[in-house]
């Protein structure tokens, strides 16, 4: 169960600039109807907004005091690069409030940036949690004396026969949220994890919101 916080954190009170999505509104509003909760799993289309829902989802854990660090494990470099440069750009121009700092979690400099506060939100991938020496530094900093939100992207990626799903359940953690754009499939394994989806938003759901683009194909004759 999450340990209360020795400091309360400061309330940072989030205007969005536009309506969030129904999944990520939802997402917020279950934080608040759930105090007791420590896991929370979505299920959005691709391309309905996850790094929002993260956003919302660790705002509303900080301003609840049940974290006020977090994780962020991506499956590829590529994606890293992605979460670096949208993080602060979607707190500060959709959200309109501020993160400390975003940055790499496998580093030395990532646990004085951690214990300085100069950073809150840290990244990394699972093939770089399957290093023993990144492994041991990311637990390292999530063992100092924080209540850590762990944020798994693609988290059908941790299913019981994999590998990464054995290091991510080693870490220290307060509240774990996990994410995915993949349907449903009945071959699919178990996510002991996580469990299943807390809210989830059909492609159906989303093109009537409009919160995707329909996909469009042409065929030539």
């Amino acid at each position: 169960m999450p340990r209360s916080l020795r400091v309360k954190n400061k309330i940072r009170e989030f205007k969005p600039k536009y309506k969030l999505r129904d999944g990520q509104s939802a997402a917020s509003e279950w934080i608040l109807d759930n105090p007791k909760a420590d896991k929370l799993f979505l299920h959005f289309p691709t391309g309905y907004g996850k790094t929002l829902a993260f956003l919302v989802t660790y705002l509303g854990l900080c301003n609840t005091n049940r974290v006020n660090r977090a994780l962020i494990v991506v499956p590829s470099s590529e994606q890293f690069s992605s979460y670096i440069r949208d993080l602060e750009n979607d707190c500060s121009e959709k959200l309109r409030v501020r993160l400390t700092g975003v940055c790499q979690a496998n580093e030395l400099y990532s646990i004085k940036d951690c214990q300085s506060g100069k950073a809150e939100v840290f990244i990394t991938t699972y093939q770089a949690l399957l290093s023993p020496t990144s492994f041991e530094l990311v637990r390292g900093m999530m063992s100092l004396g924080h209540n850590w939100l762990l944020a798994l992207d693609e988290v059908h990626r941790t299913s019981d026969i994999n590998k990464w799903g054995e290091q991510v359940k080693n870490l220290p953690y307060e509240f774990c949220l996990g994410l995915t754009a993949t349907p449903d499939r009945s071959d699919r394994v178990s996510l002991p994890i996580i469990g299943s989806p807390d809210i989830a938003i059909t492609l159906k759901e989303a093109l009537e919101e409009v919160a995707i683009r329909p996909v469009r194909t042409h065929v030539r004759t």
